[in-house]
C-alpha cells in the first residue's frame, strides 16, 4: 500500500494498492523495506527493497531483493526481474522481463 502527498505534513491521499507485474499477492514474497533513489544524469530511478522472513512464511531465503519502482499511466507499479542493471551515473536501469521464482 502507499499514499501521497505533496508536503510531508499532508494532507495525504487515501491508501492505495501498489499494484505488481507479474501479478503477486505478496510483492513477491517480501515487506517494504525501504527506497533507494539513484538520480543520474539522464533519469531516476527508485529502487524498491523488500525483505523476506523465510521463518515465517517458509519460503525462500530470508534475504532482501532489489527492484526497480516504475511508473505507468501516472502510478507506481513494482516489476520483477530475476537479473537487473543500474548505471548510476546515467540513473537508468535495463532488464529482460522474467517471471518470479
Amino acid at each position: 500500500m502507499y499514499a501521497t502527498a505533496k508536503n510531508l505534513a499532508g494532507p495525504w491521499s487515501d491508501l492505495r494498492l501498489l499494484h505488481t507485474d507479474p501479478p503477486s499477492k505478496d510483492s513477491y514474497n517480501t515487506q517494504h523495506d525501504f527506497i533507494v533513489t539513484v538520480a543520474g544524469t539522464e533519469a531516476t530511478t527508485y529502487v524498491y527493497v523488500g525483505d523476506r522472513y523465510k521463518q515465517w512464511t517458509r519460503r525462500g531465503v530470508g534475504r532482501n531483493i532489489f527492484l526497480p519502482l516504475v511508473w505507468e499511466n501516472g502510478e507506481p507499479l513494482l516489476r520483477w526481474h530475476r537479473d537487473w542493471r543500474i548505471d548510476p551515473n546515467s540513473g537508468r536501469f535495463s532488464a529482460a522481463p522474467e517471471q518470479p521464482d
